[in-house]
């Protein structure tokens, strides 16, 4: 039997070694989700070894600068006739309600106006998210009155009626009446404002022409952290299921 100098100072076995690494990364989690630590030092030297550690020009959101030459380009988006102005007031309320509410591309495409409710003064965006899980997307005044000028453009009354069916972002088919448009659909015209924006932008065209729908789901997580929303709320209103998963906004 070994003496209890001689175990101490033996090397342990890959297999202890795991399990300690384990047990450690375990604790660090533990002080990290309970506000003593900022990051889990294990975690990142995990990720750092298996170099899935990005860099800020890897990472895929818009800064303000950029996010700037998107907003030009949906107002320089051509309206000589009809179907030009349809285009440009569904793809301005389309950018409006993927940024301000960070939803995903698919949450929209299945969303209809009734979902969009008041309660005690507030409007909220009840949301059909990842995994049918729902929740609840607080509706600013920014993004409401984006949505009661889509509505005008459209011939509805400026604000959802309870229970209404229709899509919250669709095809425009005659004044009134709006047809369901396809998650596959909502992708196409985001990424053709991006290559526009592209051409506008010589300097950052590959950035941009690589941007699609996920990355406003990115930058709307970004920029209201920048802005000093603090971590819990972005977290909610994203629907993550750990705030860990937010935390890989903070740049």
């Amino acid at each position: 039997i070994p003496s209890v100098s001689s175990a101490a100072t033996a090397a342990l076995a890959p297999s202890s070694i795991r399990q300690a690494l384990t047990i450690l990364g375990a604790l660090f989690q533990y002080l990290l989700d309970a506000g003593y630590l900022r990051a889990n030092p294990l975690a990142l030297a995990r990720r750092q070894k298996r170099g899935l550690a990005q860099s800020p020009g890897v990472e895929r959101y818009l800064d303000a600068e950029l996010w700037q030459v998107v907003q030009d380009t949906l107002e320089a988006l051509p309206r000589r006739g009809a179907r030009d102005i349809q285009h440009y007031e569904r793809a301005r309320w389309l950018f409006h309600l993927l940024y301000l509410t960070g939803a995903r591309r698919t949450e929209v495409a299945r969303a209809v106006m009734g979902d969009i409710v008041q309660r005690r003064g507030l409007w909220w965006w009840r949301v059909l998210g990842k995994g049918n899980k729902i929740g609840d997307i607080p509706v600013g005044d920014s993004l409401l009155a984006a949505l009661q000028r889509y509505r005008s453009h459209c011939g509805l009354p400026p604000l959802p009626l309870p229970g209404e069916a229709t899509p919250l972002v669709g095809r425009v088919n005659q004044p009134g009446k709006l047809d369901t448009l396809s998650d596959k659909a909502i992708y196409l015209i985001v990424k053709q404002v991006f290559r526009l924006a592209a051409e506008r932008e010589p300097a950052q065209a590959e950035r941009l022409a690589a941007a699609s729908t996920h990355w406003l789901r990115h930058t709307a997580a970004s920029h209201q952290l920048e802005a000093g929303v603090p971590l819990l709320v972005v977290s909610q209103n994203l629907r993550h299921a750990s705030i860990q998963t937010t935390r890989k906004y903070l740049h």
